[in-house]
């Protein structure tokens, strides 16, 4: 509840969320280098007001959804899932909270999977464990318009990624029916699945008076849960496959996301990218890399190991030095690489960068 807008809350996601996306493969020994401290992302606290009275209840699934993108550990407050309207002051608050019950949540003094988010939020916890559980160590968050933020997770070894796509709502919508222009779209890959798709909306069948209780901390009922789960592309109603897709590349059109709406895609990689990808780490395994694909021996004498033994010393010099003069030399335009704030590395070899 801290972030001042969609921007910022995206912002936070990066910072605490993981590694970005497409992080060099770190080296068996390096130096100890300073990290950020592990965070405890929450989106709301027991001195937070409450998101009706910063936001809207429309930024209510939003938000909590991009919380849970992040890599780090979440959490919540009681009564976020369930609308409530107001902040539960922990001191003068005396009412008491609703009993669970599994069936139909009919009386104030009862909730249940039904009420408020709790259905989709289940889903978000559920996709948060297995995405720690099994790995997805690195995060991209992109921001596709002000309102609608676009983060995924991706595997490092496995090159498989979640994409979760969410319209925020920090101020009540003047249209919140409509979805309105939404640049399209693109993600790299094959998408398997729509892990899950939901919204809130109004609920036109419910016309009484939102009041509080007397006697339990009540959400409100004027607002439901929409939530689909585990659907084919073809089978979601917030986007569509646009003509201008690719066979490497899906580009997406959003034809039902209003204010609040959240979408999860399950997404692979194409099968040539993915195994040119295993065959680099292949390689890097013969020099103790981490990560190295199931079935490799990194003591095995294959790949880099056996294309350097053939090397002659003038192979090793283009490889390991060259000065800048040298390359230059062979009239083919290249150059030392130039890093910002170190400027041109020494060499244009391997070492320039062992020196930097």
């Amino acid at each position: 509840m801290s972030a001042y807008d969609c921007h910022d809350l995206g912002r936070l996601v990066h910072r605490f969320g993981g590694a970005p996306v497409g992080s060099f493969m770190p080296p068996p020994v390096r130096p100890l280098a300073p990290s950020i401290a592990h965070a405890l992302f929450l989106d709301l606290t027991h001195d937070n007001p409450s998101p009706f009275e910063k936001r809207s209840v429309y930024d209510v699934l939003a938000s909590s959804a991009i919380v849970s993108m992040a890599g780090c550990s979440t959490g919540s407050n009681r009564g976020y899932d369930e609308l409530v309207s107001h902040h539960i002051h922990v001191v003068e608050e005396f009412r008491q909270y609703p009993i669970w019950t599994t069936g139909v949540a009919r009386k104030t003094c009862e909730v249940s999977i039904g009420s408020g988010i709790i259905a989709a939020k289940r889903a978000l916890n559920e996709l948060h464990y297995e995405l720690g559980a099994h790995g997805f160590t690195q995060v991209y968050v992109d921001q596709v318009d002000p309102d609608t933020v676009s983060i995924t997770r991706h595997h490092p070894v496995t090159h498989q990624s979640v994409v979760l796509v969410a319209r925020t709502s920090f101020s009540f919508p003047k249209k919140p029916n409509e979805t309105g222009c939404i640049p399209p779209l693109c993600i790299p890959g094959v998408i398997e699945e729509v892990i899950f798709e939901a919204r809130i909306v109004r609920d036109p069948s419910y016309d009484e008076p939102e009041v509080r209780d007397e006697h339990y901390i009540n959400g409100v009922r004027s607002y439901k849960l929409e939530i689909r789960e585990h659907l084919s592309l073809y089978e979601s109603k917030m986007v569509e496959l646009s003509e201008a897709s690719e066979v490497n590349l899906q580009e997406l059109d959003f034809t039902t996301f209003t204010p609040g709406s959240v979408i999860a895609f399950k997404v692979s990689m194409h099968t040539s990218a993915k195994t040119a990808a295993m065959l680099i780490r292949k390689h890097l395994a013969v020099f103790g890399y981490e990560n190295c694909p199931e079935g490799v021996n990194p003591n095995a004498e294959d790949g880099i190991h056996t294309i350097a033994c053939r090397l002659t010393l003038c192979d090793l010099n283009r490889v390991m030095f060259r000065v800048e003069c040298e390359e230059q030399a062979e009239g083919r335009g290249a150059g030392a690489y130039r890093l910002p704030i170190v400027g041109p590395v020494i060499y244009c070899g391997l070492q320039g960068f062992m020196s930097v």
